[in-house]
């Protein structure tokens, strides 16, 4: 991803510029791909410290005091890559919709038409949005181990 960047000259040029508005959407997804990766590895990070800490070794009525910072933090990050799912699926419903209004399978960006991407977007959401529901089922267990 860090050497892919949407450019304008893969636009195929139309009277209705949908072309124009689907090159917006994928523009912006691929910004919100770049925030997912970012708050990823943050919160991967956080797992580890948090993985460092051997809480595993602790009696039941201590914990560091590292502990609560960490959790904090990686709920923070675990909200962050919500909202960029949310802002996916927001992309999908209207590439969605401009799927159904260009019935064509005419290229609207390079030789991709307006269902392949829409197909294309609304697998990367269902990837994200399963990983999501992972990452906030570890995050709930780590609040409840504390």
């Amino acid at each position: 991803m860090s050497g892919f960047k949407p450019i304008e000259s893969l636009q195929v040029v139309d009277s209705l510029g949908i072309s124009k508005t689907v090159f917006s959407h994928v523009s912006n997804l691929h910004h919100l791909l770049v925030d997912w990766e970012r708050y990823r590895k943050n919160g991967t990070k956080i797992c580890e410290a948090i993985a460092a800490l051997k809480l595993h070794e602790c009696t039941d009525d201590y914990f560091p005091r590292q502990t609560d910072p960490l959790i904090k933090s990686l709920l923070e990050s675990c909200l962050a890559l919500q909202n960029i799912v949310d802002g996916i699926n927001i992309i999908k419903l209207q590439v969605d919709s401009l799927a159904i209004l260009q019935k064509s399978e005419q290229a609207v960006i390079c030789t991709w038409s307006m269902s392949m991407i829409a197909e294309t977007i609304s697998k990367v959401y269902d990837i994200l949005e399963n990983e999501i529901c992972l990452k906030n089922t570890i995050a709930e267990y780590c609040t409840l181990q504390r």
